[in-house]
């Protein structure tokens, strides 16, 4: 496969964790690199074109937040179809399962990215076709 080279400046902390990984591995940067942006194109480029899909989202927060998700939940319930909220070691673990339009999914997701936590949306449209 033929390849580009192009520069990326990542913070020093996220270059110190690729470098430990790829050497664990036993790969190169490029390789882990070019893996996650597969995986990260792969979730979310199908949001170019408008159409139905399904997915999961999931909320990962430590402690207080400014944001309540639930009242994030509550404005896309057309989506929404299933809203779990678990504590679990000091942590609000939320899974959103979402089916409908994908720029109505992809909106809900951006009001979602304003929490301070981890926030990840898993495509399940591979598993309907």
């Amino acid at each position: 496969m033929k390849k580009k080279r192009f520069g990326v400046s990542i913070p020093e902390n996220i270059a110190v964790r690729l470098d430990t990984v790829a050497k664990a591995l036993g790969v190169d940067r490029s390789y882990i690199v070019a893996q996650a942006l597969e995986a990260y194109l792969n979730d979310y480029e199908h949001y170019l074109e408008e159409h139905r899909c399904l997915g999961l989202i999931l909320v990962v927060t430590e402690g207080r937040r400014r944001i309540n998700v639930a009242s994030i939940v509550e404005r896309y319930r057309d989506v929404v179809c299933s809203y779990s909220h678990v504590h679990t070691d000091g942590r609000c673990i939320e899974l959103l399962l979402v089916s409908g339009s994908s720029s109505r999914i992809a909106s809900l997701y951006r009001e979602l990215m304003d929490i301070d936590g981890v926030v990840r949306y898993i495509p399940l449209h591979s598993l309907t076709k």
